[in-house]
């Protein structure tokens, strides 16, 4: 009779695990942000490619673009395959512009450097009870939002997406 060992994470190593997603989480957004942006979701919608290919449909270096693959690829948002190829994966489905339900938006928003430079002086917020978007851009939310045009666009198609047709 065969014996099923049983392996178990202690809860300090899953509790450290957390730490560690939450602490790098913002370097997966940044990755994540520019290559939805560049729609490589909907080119590997196409089946494999090598990312020389993929650079080239998007026009952007294939190094620059390989490094930040194999980042997204550790957290099975593309898949890795030999030889510098790529293939999509139920996440990066997820992001295609062409889905129902497609999270493109959500991310090319969420993503959008204006929330990286408001959430990085959240310390300013807290030690002055003031908006830190005020702090960073100098007027209100709103005002920040819509005087950028790439911002603006961002946030109004993440709205629009969460309008149900």
């Amino acid at each position: 009779m065969a014996s099923t060992e049983v392996v178990s994470v202690r809860p300090q190593q899953q509790h450290a695990e957390r730490v560690f997603q939450l602490g790098t989480g913002f370097i997966f957004t940044a990755a994540l942000q520019p290559v939805v942006r560049i729609g490589i979701p909907d080119l590997l919608a196409k089946g494999p490619a090598s990312v020389s290919e993929l650079a080239a449909q998007a026009d952007v270096n294939a190094d620059g673009l390989y490094r930040v693959l194999r980042l997204l690829a550790s957290v099975d948002v593309v898949e890795e395959l030999p030889g510098k190829k790529f293939a999509a994966t139920p996440v990066s489905e997820l992001l295609r512009s062409d889905v129902p339900g497609s999270m493109r938006d959500m991310v090319l928003w969420m993503g959008n450097p204006f929330h990286f430079k408001v959430w990085g002086e959240l310390g300013y917020s807290i030690q002055t009870g003031k908006p830190a978007v005020e702090h960073v851009y100098g007027k209100s939310c709103f005002d920040a939002i819509f005087g950028d045009p790439e911002v603006a666009s961002d946030c109004c198609a993440k709205c629009s997406a969460d309008i149900p047709r």
